[in-house]
């Protein structure tokens, strides 16, 4: 049992798609902090509160904008589309796959810099997946 999304994003553990999400953050520098529940281990330091349901399962009326701490600016970046994400369910809407594969094409050398080979070629499927779903005009599917 897995993740598995349509576009053939990706195809995998659970635990796999949770690496692959923490090491995009952490290359791009986002915050990280002790997950409050102790499992995942570490978790994005945003205000999980404030995260509604529908973002989690990929519908945002704007470009993310998540809250961190009470004197910190809000974090913005498009990758926050695919690392606040639910992990078992959702889209990622057809009209913020191009902003995230660019996104995710800019991190594509601080990844391969790092060298976990697992990440860089899940990194480059999904790329190429998010590419396919923008071409054909469709959203990319979490089931």
């Amino acid at each position: 049992m897995g993740l598995d999304t349509s576009h053939d994003c990706w195809h995998g553990a659970y635990s796999g798609f949770f690496r692959f999400r923490e090491a995009l953050g952490r290359v791009a520098g986002l915050p990280y902090r002790r997950s409050l529940s102790g499992f995942p281990p570490v978790e994005l330091d945003i205000d999980w509160d404030k995260v509604t349901r529908g973002q989690l399962a990929g519908d945002w009326d704007a470009a993310p904008a998540v809250e961190r701490g009470c004197y910190d600016p809000p974090l913005r970046d498009p990758l926050l589309y695919l690392l606040i994400h639910s992990d078992c369910d959702g889209v990622l809407k057809h009209g913020y796959l191009q902003p995230l594969a660019d996104r995710l094409e800019e991190l594509q050398p601080r990844i391969e810099a790092a060298g976990d080979h697992y990440v860089i070629r899940h990194l480059a499927e999904f790329i190429t997946g998010l590419r396919r779903a923008q071409e054909s005009g469709e959203d990319v599917k979490f089931h």
